[in-house]
């Protein structure tokens, strides 16, 4: 019998508070456009880490290595 792969997920509560805690940040960027850039960048980095996780990707290795 195969073993069932469960493949790690973060959820909206986590993100949430991830998304908090660095909102703080984006007080001491100077302009607009560069809280605008922070936060696209953020959602961008979001994505590929729940990506990646969800691809069972950890440190770099698959989980079958």
């Amino acid at each position: 019998m195969a073993a069932v792969k469960k493949t790690l997920e973060l959820d909206t509560r986590i993100e949430s508070i991830v998304r908090e805690e660095y909102a703080d940040f984006e007080h001491y960027l100077p302009t607009a456009q560069d809280k605008a850039m922070y936060r696209r960048k953020q959602k961008e980095y979001w994505d590929k880490i729940n990506a990646r996780l969800r691809e069972g990707v950890i440190d770099g290795r698959a989980d079958n290595e």
